[in-house]
């Protein structure tokens, strides 16, 4: 759903069970990760409108911080282009 309005992965941060509600389910997820599923970052690209989602897609970060840096990076790489 995300994939076919254009939002695109752009980095990716491995779960850290510290910060983990103590009443986490893991089985929920256990699809994913063995229940850890990693943190996501997305951003909007108006060229990937219509496209598919790849598992697994994005760089790994090593921080929350450094995910949403990639994510505005991204974003402001892309809009810098339209204007070229």
């Amino acid at each position: 759903m995300h994939a076919d309005a254009g939002i695109v992965p752009v980095a990716r941060l491995k779960r850290n069970d510290d910060y983990a509600p103590d009443e986490r389910d893991y089985d929920t997820f256990r699809a994913y990760n063995n229940g850890r599923p990693d943190v996501v970052f997305m951003t909007y690209d108006p060229d990937c409108v219509g496209g598919e989602y790849v598992p697994g897609a994005g760089a790994y970060v090593d921080d929350y911080d450094d995910g949403i840096a990639s994510a505005q990076e991204y974003r402001s790489h892309r809009v810098s282009l339209a204007f070229l």
